[in-house]
């Protein structure tokens, strides 16, 4: 009977310890704090220069950005081969003007492999103005102007482009890209107010211009303009020019200026230099420059 009660005793004992709570590390692994998660890296490349500066302003040092030609010339006259098309297809995100700064865009992009690679014109969405005379690089056909930089509302498309394409690829820093976003384009809002200032000031001129490439700095300054390309001969440029007292000659190339020495002197126009491209001009100093420029002309009228 004793013997029973100490085997009692035992079962009881050994039931009451399986019971009692246990240590166990395995188990406190869900108290341990959740580390965060590693941050996106993307490999970003731009096709120019202008475009990465676009995007270092959206990304900072977040991500590795690289641009593949200084200006649009080198652009213009690219020769892909398959090295390139595997040196771009590995990246996250490619980033190309459109319109005509690339001729080569269509068939290389239908030649990338696109398992990772995400592909975003900065053209898109914007409303083009087309050439009076269409430009031929190679097979392809050139009709619209693609500086629509020139025009601050079209830059503010184009870069968001660039906002949207990052956000698509990095969702998880959606807010980091539109605080990046709203940030720039306030940096730009003094130069808009500026613009439309001495739009207003410059407003009994007239530009007299044969680059067609500034169309788009003209039309959105709003002021009175004659393309010289679009006149038929002498006579009717003499009619138009005759008939102006304030003309401002606007370009951007020196030879422009060169070759119209004759007719400036004449008419004893204003000669304005507008930049469409600088390698190492971010888009505020593009800006800045020309509308200095602009009100450099008011100050020498004074």
């Amino acid at each position: 009977m004793k013997k029973l009660f100490y085997v009692v005793i035992l079962y009881m004992a050994a039931f009451l310890y399986s019971c009692a709570p246990v240590e166990s590390t395995i188990n406190d692994e869900w108290k341990k704090p959740i580390e965060k998660e590693e941050q996106v890296l993307l490999n970003i490349v731009a096709t120019n220069k202008f475009i990465y500066s676009m995007t270092i302003e959206l990304i900072k040092d977040r991500h590795y950005v690289s641009y593949m030609f200084k200006d649009p010339s080198q652009g213009m006259n690219f020769k892909y081969t398959d090295d390139s098309l595997s040196n771009i297809s590995k990246q996250d995100l490619f980033i190309y003007s459109g319109v005509g700064l690339e001729p080569w865009d269509k068939d290389f992009i239908d030649s990338l492999s696109k398992n990772k690679l995400g592909i975003t014109s900065v053209s898109r969405g914007i409303k083009l103005i087309a050439y009076n005379k269409e430009k031929k690089y190679g097979k392809r056909i050139i009709k619209d102007n693609p500086y629509y930089w020139l025009n601050i509302d079209n830059y503010k498309i184009s870069i968001l482009n660039i906002k949207n394409a990052l956000q698509d690829k990095d969702p998880r820093n959606n807010d980091y890209y539109e605080k990046n976003f709203a940030e720039h384009l306030k940096k730009i809002e003094p130069y808009e107010k500026e613009f439309k200032k001495v739009s207003k000031e410059l407003q009994k001129n007239v530009i007299f211009f044969s680059e067609e490439e500034l169309e788009y700095f003209i039309k959105y300054i709003g002021l009175k303009s004659i393309n010289s390309l679009t006149i038929k001969n002498d006579k009717d440029l003499e009619e138009k020019l005759s008939a102006e007292e304030n003309i401002l000659f606007m370009y951007n190339n020196n030879e422009e200026l060169k070759k119209n020495e004759e007719i400036i002197k004449k008419y004893n126009m204003h000669p304005v230099k507008i930049h469409l491209y600088e390698e190492n001009f971010t888009y505020i100093d593009l800006l800045k420059n020309n509308l200095s420029n602009l009100k450099s002309i008011k100050e020498k009228k004074e």
